[in-house]
């Protein structure tokens, strides 16, 4: 799906007894070319400090940036699901975009 022009990917994951958790990934923008050591500093650093709906990781190829959520699916309503996606594209990205 998109939102805000973003890509943004959902799934589930079965977990062992406990129901399921829902997976969001949002690609935000591509990695820099340059600095991009201290780049990375930074995103672990926000990492530390980002809270309550989620983390930054790298994709596969390691040039993009998501920030991804895992919570439990159970008693998650459509309001908390559309403030999940846009908590973290609007704030996230206006972090990363500040940091470019």
């Amino acid at each position: 799906m998109t939102y805000q022009n973003l890509k943004i990917e959902v799934g589930l994951i079965e977990m062992d007894d406990s129901g399921m958790d829902l997976l969001i990934s949002i690609g935000l923008i591509p990695v820099p070319g340059q600095d991009r050591e201290a780049f990375m500093q930074q995103l672990l650093q926000w990492n530390n400090f980002v809270s309550g709906y989620g983390h930054f990781s790298l994709g596969n190829d390691g040039n993009t940036v998501f920030m991804v959520c895992r919570r439990p699916v159970a008693e998650l309503d459509f309001e908390e699901f559309e403030a999940l996606i846009a908590n973290m594209s609007g704030n996230s990205f206006a972090v990363l975009r500040q940091a470019q």
